[in-house]
């Protein structure tokens, strides 16, 4: 559903019931090829080095 969240957001206020199903849908064939890696979102997961954490002042 990404990009498309000003109809999905219309849905949500105007026929809840067809929002349910989309959202239903959805979750159902999220494993499907084409859904995957298609999204807006960015997740970045980062450490610090060692040095930096022995050296910081809590």
């Amino acid at each position: 559903m990404a990009g498309m969240s000003a109809e999905v957001t219309r849905l949500y206020r105007e026929d809840r019931l067809v929002y349910d199903n989309l959202l239903q849908a959805a979750s159902e064939t999220s494993e499907a090829p084409q859904y995957r890696e298609a999204t807006e979102h960015l997740i970045i997961v980062a450490r610090k080095k060692a040095a930096e954490l022995e050296n910081h002042a809590w």
